[in-house]
């Protein structure tokens, strides 16, 4: 088994995963979403679906056969053309894997306690934006905003662009996954909610 990271949206990590997946063929690929969400995947890996796209879940108002109103929540889950999710979808469909979404409903997600009305589907807390995104010292924002800082760089963007994108996009598979996978552990440690979440998944 291969635990890939990714960043959401990275040509970079799209590019190593489609050549992973190719390399080695595997029997199944399970992509980080609400497993609900599976009967849209032939939908999603189809040719004649034009990027972006997005699977829409929500939870209505009004609780079916109950009075009692509720917080109407919802939560997106977008792909794009160059989206490592949707790369591995297409790309394990087209080497015969079994393609399945892996985590947590999005019926469970939704109701998670604390929640903005804007769901953050990955269950980042305080890495999604929000009010603690760009807050304190001990915030995620500071740590980017300082990590490009001391890499000689003006903003993250530029940062991730340049050592990500770029020089670790070429790097062998094993140097690209490491890299990525120490970034996001340090990032998931910002992440608020993370622990609790991570203990449903």
């Amino acid at each position: 088994m291969l635990i890939f990271p990714i960043r959401h949206h990275s040509p970079a990590a799209a590019a190593q995963l489609e050549r992973v997946i190719r390399d080695r063929r595997p029997r199944a690929v399970l992509i980080e979403g609400p497993v609900e969400a599976e009967p849209v995947i032939p939908f999603l890996i189809d040719r004649e679906t034009v990027p972006p796209v997005a699977v829409y879940a929500y939870r209505s108002g009004r609780p079916p056969g109950s009075g009692t109103p509720r917080t109407a929540r919802a939560a997106l889950f977008p792909f794009c053309a160059y989206s490592p999710e949707l790369v591995a979808l297409r790309t394990g469909y087209e080497v015969g894997a079994a393609l399945r979404f892996c985590d947590v409903p999005a019926a469970v997600t939704l109701g998670w306690p604390g929640e903005d009305e804007i769901h953050d589907p990955a269950g980042l807390g305080s890495v999604a934006e929000g009010p603690s995104s760009n807050g304190g010292a001990g915030s995620y924002g500071s740590f980017t905003e300082r990590l490009a800082a001391e890499s000689g760089f003006d903003s993250f963007d530029a940062f991730w662009e340049a050592v990500f994108e770029q020089e670790a996009g070429a790097e062998p598979l094993d140097r690209f996954v490491a890299s990525l996978t120490t970034f996001g552990t340090i990032a998931r440690a910002y992440a608020t909610e993370a622990g609790t979440h991570d203990d449903v998944r």
